[in-house]
């Protein structure tokens, strides 16, 4: 398996391939931005769309990590979000060792 790339921004990737409309549905929700007040915010990721990536588990994703990945997580589009009706994704940090949820709701995250 090939390592992932170094990337300037933490990576979303893809493992899922079998809903491209809600793919697509998750980056534009990643792209929007997201006022609070009067500010605005984005999310700097950068979009991993790569068949060779198809259905990897945690631990095959975090054995392809380069050494030298400036980032301390990243997230990850799998079967359960491309199949859960709130368009989430798992956030692998493997500084703290956890995986955890994170869904969105009319582009905004909960």
């Amino acid at each position: 398996m090939k390592q992932l790339r170094k990337t300037a921004n933490p990576l979303v990737i893809r493992t899922d391939f079998e809903n491209q409309q809600a793919w697509e549905a998750i980056c534009e929700l990643l792209r929007a931005p997201v006022h609070e007040d009067s500010d605005t915010f984005y999310a700097y990721v950068e979009f991993l769309d790569d068949s060779d990536y198809r259905n990897l588990s945690k631990e095959e994703l975090l054995a392809i990590v380069p050494r030298d990945y400036d980032h301390s997580f990243l997230f990850v589009v799998d079967r359960a979000a491309i199949g859960n009706p709130d368009l989430g994704m798992l956030a692998v940090d493997w500084v703290e060792n956890r995986v955890r949820h994170v869904g969105f709701v009319r582009g905004s995250t909960r």
